[in-house]
């Protein structure tokens, strides 16, 4: 759903905002992203605040960790 959401990002380095929901299930939540941006980055990435992830819910204590 994010890299869908982020897609004109990842090709154009478009700022885009998104919000979504979270529950405790979805721990690693930016990882599929995070991959994603790598593969066609490399470990330079997109510019800082290319994408904004506002997430609405509660998640476990491993959020966000990878």
């Amino acid at each position: 759903m994010l890299i869908e959401k982020s897609r004109k990002s990842i090709n154009d380095k478009t700022p885009v905002e998104i919000t979504v929901p979270i529950r405790n299930c979805n721990r690693t939540i930016g990882a599929m992203l995070s991959a994603e941006i790598s593969r066609k980055y490399g470990s330079a990435g997109l510019p800082a605040d290319t994408i904004k992830i506002k997430c609405v819910g509660v998640a476990g204590q491993s959020f966000g960790a990878f």
